[in-house]
């Protein structure tokens, strides 16, 4: 019996082969969008969740409040760490981690990697599968590490690591250490990344410092504190009793300006600071956009492949009939249609997931993330997309199934093929919901790449186009504790030796990069006076960073090489910062004192002009420059468009003969800036691919529909161009009910397009102009699409001859 219900399923779709081709091409792209998508997710939402015990872990998030901005950081004193295990009975045990990049070297070979000072419970807490060694045994001895594969892959190669010694040469974390395991890496967004670890607490004052002190002022503080609670407990109960240990050992004034947080683990990634700032990004915003836009384009791939399979349906009322008259049952009608139904759907999901694998590379490419469809992750998402198909198959069957197998064998064969009034007004509303879902795309992609088009564009307040930031300095900074031998001492004569060569046109050493967050969070007194304390950023920059970035210096004077008490009691403002401290008049010889810096008094020197210093998405934040060389980070060039790889081969060689052990990196500042972006721009990207593939989709459900409207009206045309019809009127008379769809469609979609755009882009302080424009480009392009689609059909049909037209049937 089903081998019989297969055969002549086969036979029936063999017979249709434009229909058919049409119907599982657009399920099985729709399905393969969705896949993609669902991918992705997947791969997003397991960051973090693979511990065993991660239903019980929690990250301390301390709040800092200043005067004018309120501040997250996942930083802590190392000594709040056993103060938690001793006090409160609720927690069973704390880890600590501090991370920092450290300078490896075995033999021949040196490379920079990621080093985590950790608890020795670390591997107990957090099971991360060990491939080599045991987790007993494997920091027992001092100065012992695991690494990771990948790790030991590129520092070793196919040598064993095992029981290999290998010297780190870090200020903090100085040392011959031993490699006693080998541990699988963790993913690089989960926050827990690292490529070495070590429970050694090396002799070094700082280190010491840093990992067992209460640190009230600093504020550095590199350790981030994990709770893991006793089965049962309660978070919120333990958050209000944390925040006691404040005033205990930090003192009512940073009391009054601190609260701890605990963040479960699993939302540390996904959420961010946005679980305790509304206002701030996260990914997870993103990842509803992304399961959004998947979500849309299966469900208009489900819509156009029930809106063929219902087209269809209406021509095979006579075979319902002369299958009843020979004996067939309603039942056995059921299943021979929901088969047909089902076996389309199976062969869209198997071009589907061929589509997929095709297309996974540059999927890859588009999020930088490393997806595979592997036996895992089909495992885990076999059940929705199971369940998915078999709801479009049977979606697909239904109306052949319930409603055309309950018609009397006199009904059905004295019916006329495009006779259903019920089934027209479904085709309808189907075409309807297609248009205006596919619209909804295009408006909300071309308002994204509006917005992405005007960050590209927008005058930041800084030279943006040309500049290669070099972070040389770093080496030192990390390996070297005697700031005098640094090679940032001796930055100015650094300088010279770039600016050589003649593409080289400025250059300048600064700390923290001109993009994103380009400073730290300071308090500072003005005039000296506590009770007037506010809250700016702070960068360390050299005397020709405003030269280089072409940042007037509207008042005053920059820093000058030639000052030397601009290195140690001078600062530079922005102009809101100024404002924020009430200096709009003379700013120029104010004093202002950094508490965060042992009670440092500086000058003020200048004012410079307002630059975009955050992100767009929020207001520039004022801030101050000092001219503290023994914090410089990088070497920001501005350089000549012609010859860059040439130019580029001129820094590598510099580089090298400056810091000769270290690998040569670099970066040019608008792809940082592109970096800062990067959510917007990958939902940018997504939503302008899938906007055309469900485009495509939709255009082929109207194709297919228009041939079905064509074939049940051949009689019409035939009488039509006897009495004299043109061409152009009959194209005008098949596609204007289309057309007319298209436009009804619109008007659904602007309204809906209108309101998740203007949320998006309220996200954003400084956003383009939410216009007319994206709407009615969306109205024309789907007005033209729809008509060319649908006026192939029709001018074959026009053409035809009205002989055969006549003839039909």
């Amino acid at each position: 019996m089903i081998k019989n219900y297969l055969t002549v399923a086969i036979r029936n779709l063999m017979r249709h082969k434009l229909y058919t081709s049409i119907n599982v091409l657009g399920l099985a792209i729709g399905l393969a969008c969705g896949i993609l998508i669902l991918l992705y997710i997947q791969q997003e939402f397991a960051v973090n969740r693979s511990h065993i015990l991660g239903d019980r872990i929690y990250k301390v998030i301390r709040e800092q409040r200043g005067s004018t901005q309120t501040s997250y950081t996942e930083g802590t004193s190392g000594a709040l760490s056993p103060v938690l295990e001793e006090t409160f009975p609720e927690v069973e045990t704390t880890v600590r981690i501090w991370r920092w990049t450290v300078s490896v070297q075995y033999g021949e070979r040196k490379d920079r990697y990621l080093l985590a000072l950790v608890d020795d419970n670390f591997l107990d807490v957090f099971n991360f599968p060990l491939i080599k060694g045991d987790s007993e045994t494997a920091f027992r001895t001092p100065y012992s590490v695991v690494i990771t594969d990948d790790m030991a892959q590129h520092l070793f190669g196919d040598m064993d690591p095992m029981g290999q010694t290998v010297s780190i040469d870090n200020r903090s974390f100085p040392g011959e250490y031993t490699v006693t395991g080998i541990v699988k890496a963790p993913h690089l967004s989960s926050g827990l990344y690292f490529q070495i670890l070590s429970t050694t607490i090396p002799s070094v004052e700082e280190t010491q410092e840093v990992w067992t002190l209460w640190r009230p002022t600093q504020s550095w503080r590199p350790v981030k504190t994990f709770v893991l609670l006793k089965a049962g407990q309660n978070a919120e109960t333990l958050q209000a009793k944390m925040q006691p240990l404040i005033k205990q050992y930090m003192g009512d004034e940073v009391a009054e300006k601190n609260t701890y947080y605990l963040q479960p683990l699993h939302r540390v990634y996904l959420y961010g600071e946005s679980d305790f700032n509304p206002a701030a990004d996260s990914p997870m915003r993103h990842i509803y956009m992304l399961a959004a836009i998947g979500l849309i384009v299966v469900v208009i791939a489900c819509v156009n492949f029930t809106n063929l399979a219902t087209a269809r349906a209406v021509t095979r009322k006579r075979e319902v009939g002369v299958r009843k008259v020979v004996g067939a049952h309603r039942p056995q009608l059921m299943v021979q249609f929901l088969s047909e139904s089902l076996l389309l759907t199976c062969a869209a999901l198997l071009i589907a997931l061929a589509l997929v694998e095709l297309c996974l590379p540059l999927f890859n490419q588009f999020v930088r993330g490393n997806l595979h469809l592997n036996a895992a992750t089909v495992i885990i998402g076999a059940p929705a997309v199971l369940a998915l198909t078999l709801l479009v198959g049977l979606l697909g069957g239904w109306y052949p199934a319930f409603f055309l197998s309950s018609f009397r064998p006199v009904t059905a064969l004295k019916s006329s093929a495009s006779s259903s009034s019920g089934s027209t007004g479904l085709k309808k509303g189907l075409v309807l919901f297609q248009f205006g879902m596919s619209i909804l795309l295009v408006i909300c992609t071309l308002i994204v790449y509006q917005q992405l088009r005007y960050i590209e564009t927008k005058d930041m307040g800084f030279a943006r186009d040309h500049i290669v930031s070099l972070p040389i300095f770093v080496p030192d900074f990390s390996g070297e504790p005697n700031p005098q031998k640094r090679l940032s001492a001796r930055h100015q004569m650094v300088k010279q030796v770039f600016l050589e060569h003649p593409n080289i046109l400025s250059a300048s050493a600064l700390r923290y990069d001109i993009t994103g967050y380009s400073g730290r969070l300071r308090l500072v007194w003005p005039d000296g006076d506590p009770t007037k304390e506010r809250t700016i950023r702070i960068n360390e920059v050299d005397d020709t960073f405003f030269e280089t970035f072409e940042i007037p210096v509207l008042r005053g004077r920059p820093f000058s090489a030639d000052v030397a008490s601009d290195t140690s009691q001078a600062i530079i403002l922005n102009e809101t910062a100024v404002r924020l401290l009430g200096w709009e008049d003379d700013p120029i010889g104010k004093q202002i004192v950094l508490p965060a810096y042992d009670n440092l008094s500086l000058t003020v020197i200048g004012v410079v002009r307002d630059y975009h210093n955050l992100t767009l998405r929020e207001e520039i934040a004022p801030m101050g420059f000092l001219a503290r060389w023994k914090m410089f980070y990088s070497l920001a060039l501005r350089i000549r468009p012609e010859n860059t790889a040439q130019t580029l081969s001129f820094l590598e060689t510099r580089w090298k003969h400056f810091v000769p052990d270290a690998p040569f990196e670099y970066h040019f500042l608008d792809e940082l800036i592109d970096w800062v972006y990067f959510n917007e721009q990958l939902t940018g990207k997504m939503l302008g691919v899938f906007s055309l593939l469900a485009i495509f989709v939709a255009c082929l459900g109207l194709f297919g529909l228009a041939a079905f409207m064509v074939q049940s009206r051949t009689k019409e045309i035939g009488v039509r161009k006897v009495l004299g019809a043109s061409t152009p009127h009959l194209v005008m008379l098949l596609s204007r009910e289309f057309i007319f769809l298209v436009l009804l469609a619109n008007l659904i979609a602007w309204p809906i397009a209108y309101y998740l755009m203007r949320d998006w882009l309220s996200g954003f302080a400084y956003q383009t102009d939410l216009n007319v424009l994206p709407f009615i480009a969306s109205a024309i392009m789907a007005l033209i699409i729809a008509f060319g689609t649908v006026s192939v059909q029709a001018i074959r049909a026009a053409r035809s001859n009205p002989i055969d037209a006549l003839r039909y049937e």
